[in-house]
């Protein structure tokens, strides 16, 4: 099994360290903008891929004390953002990309009886 950490390096971050998710989006898009727009075909409408590191997700959720359901929910939204183009290196994309992952995780909690919240800091 490959360490998620060496995914950064085809994902271009050239970064070191572990990590909990990483996304590898198909295709460029900007945040908000509606996929119907990149006019694909039906074979090219998947959005890209999401990498869960899920040995380091259950290692910091029990750390942390926290619902391994949610964080793990919460990684797949925050993986689903980065796909539709958010990113958070920034205090105003962190905020943009927090409102998303808010929404999306609301929905889900309003449909399943979670209480899921999306990540709390800029550059995660």
């Amino acid at each position: 099994m490959r360490p998620i950490w060496s995914f950064n390096f085809i994902g271009l971050k050239e970064c070191d360290e572990v990590t909990d998710v990483l996304a590898f989006p198909y295709h460029e898009i900007k945040p908000n903008e509606h996929i119907s727009h990149l006019n694909l075909k039906d074979e090219e409408r998947m959005l890209g891929d999401i990498v869960l590191a899920l040995p380091y997700i259950k290692a910091e959720s029990q750390k942390h004390k926290e619902d391994f359901d949610c964080v793990l929910l919460t990684m797949i939204a925050h993986g689903l953002c980065h796909l539709i183009g958010f990113d958070h290196e920034t205090k105003e994309q962190w905020e943009e990309m927090y409102k998303k992952e808010l929404e999306i995780l609301n929905k889900f909690n309003n449909t399943a009886g979670y209480k899921c919240s999306p990540l709390l800091s800029v550059g995660h």
